[in-house]
């Protein structure tokens, strides 16, 4: 997947708060800090974050586009 496919997914799920969207595009074992702060380790914490987020403080919240860019990692990056 692209950076750019994972921006659109990212902003298609969180759009219409799809907690099971948000939670594959992480890696089994990774971690996320969310956007209302939140920290999570592993699926099972990100899932009970955006499921949080989305009943309460994000329930209403939506990306906003505009300008912008996306920059691939470069190679020495791990």
């Amino acid at each position: 997947m692209s950076n750019a496919d994972f921006a659109r997914r990212f902003a298609t799920a969180f759009g219409v708060q799809d907690v099971a969207g948000l939670v594959a595009l992480l890696h089994p074992e990774g971690s996320v800090l969310t956007l209302c702060g939140q920290w999570a380790e592993g699926r099972a914490e990100a899932e009970a974050a955006f499921a949080d987020e989305a009943a309460g403080l994000c329930a209403r919240a939506r990306l906003v586009t505009g300008k912008g860019q996306l920059l691939d990692l470069g190679p020495q990056t791990t």
